[in-house]
């Protein structure tokens, strides 16, 4: 008897210690192992343009906790996705900020960001001893690695260009260490670039900004006025030769050379419908009929090769002619008349 009650008195203490165990369970649930990782780190520390990015995850409470990564280059995702832990090369650009965020997961849904880690693509390694450009400065003191005629902190942070690489810059022309964009005069000839004083076109612009050669094309026909002072076809960056020079500057249709010799301006193509001579004749017209736009008579304008000019003289002559018959007529008539009186007196 005493042994049954015994048994049941330990089945009934065994009983409660499982039932409150259960409860203790329904209240304080098992942990499951909250995925952890104390830091991830990204190398190399120092990358270059083109060089793949591993991530590290460092300290991690467990490796089978899965971690979803979201790769930034500045602000713009460029990767993401589980366990990916390697960025391509193909996405590290020169002066990127490359930046991981590591999110632990139970496998359906992302947690919590827990650590990041970022790097610029470019920056030097203060205790390199590289010298890139070999000119006695080693990269961490060197303002321009690559001795590219631009400062590696405007590369890395204003144009994105590789700073170890002398063929990656902005587009500079003249090699003034100002990019075209920025440059008032992208070839050094002393002409202001087309369009930079808000008025595109006018005489002063230079409508050939990476000629040094050249400058000006008052109608815009694409063919220079004349080349620069010193300047010849071999120093036309743009492959212009003597051939290419305009004749026809303000392309009024009358050509510089006659134009200057007849007092108009090669570069005013309102001048082509005035009349200079006053004659009645427009500049142009003149121009067309070969005569001259300065000459304001007959007389004049019979130097020319055409028109009534060459018949000037002989009219001339013809005119004088019969002026001296006719006043030859008339001294002879005169001279009968009176002889007829003095007849006439003797009667």
């Amino acid at each position: 008897m005493d042994a049954r009650v015994d048994t049941m008195n330990a089945v009934t203490r065994s009983s409660v210690i499982i039932l409150v165990g259960l409860m203790a369970l329904s209240l304080f649930p098992l942990s499951a192992g909250e995925p952890s990782i104390e830091s991830v780190s990204l190398s190399p520390e120092f990358p270059v343009a083109g060089d793949s990015i591993s991530c590290e995850r460092i300290n991690q409470s467990s490796d089978t906790v899965m971690i979803y990564y979201i790769w930034y280059s500045n602000t713009t995702v460029v990767l993401e996705g589980w366990e990916e832990s390697i960025l391509p090369g193909a996405n590290v650009t020169a002066g990127a900020s490359i930046r991981v965020e590591a999110v632990p997961s139970n496998g359906t849904a992302n947690g919590t960001m827990v650590s990041s880690d970022t790097i610029t693509v470019g920056e030097v390694d203060p205790q390199s001893t590289v010298d890139t450009d070999g000119d006695g400065w080693t990269d961490d003191v060197d303002i321009d690695d690559d001795d590219d005629y631009f400062f590696d902190e405007d590369e890395i942070n204003k144009y994105g260009t590789d700073p170890l690489d002398p063929q990656s810059h902005p587009p500079d022309n003249d090699e003034d260490r100002i990019a075209d964009d920025e440059d008032t005069d992208d070839d050094n000839d002393g002409v202001m670039d087309d369009g930079l004083d808000g008025q595109s076109g006018t005489s002063d612009d230079d409508a050939f900004p990476t000629d040094p050669a050249v400058a000006h094309d008052t109608d815009g026909d694409g063919k220079p006025d004349d080349w620069l002072d010193g300047k010849s076809a071999a120093d036309s960056t743009s492959g212009f030769n003597d051939s290419d020079i305009d004749e026809d500057d303000d392309g009024d249709g009358m050509p510089d050379q006659w134009e200057l010799a007849h007092g108009l301006n090669p570069l005013y193509p309102g001048d082509a419908t005035q009349d200079l001579d006053s004659d009645g004749v427009s500049n142009i017209e003149e121009f067309e009929q070969n005569t001259d736009p300065s000459f304001t008579n007959d007389l004049d304008i019979g130097s020319d090769e055409n028109g009534i000019g060459p018949f000037i003289i002989p009219i001339i002559l013809v005119v004088l002619a019969l002026v001296v018959v006719i006043m030859l007529i008339g001294m002879k008539r005169k001279g009968e008349d009176d002889e007829m009186d003095e007849g006439a007196r003797r009667n």
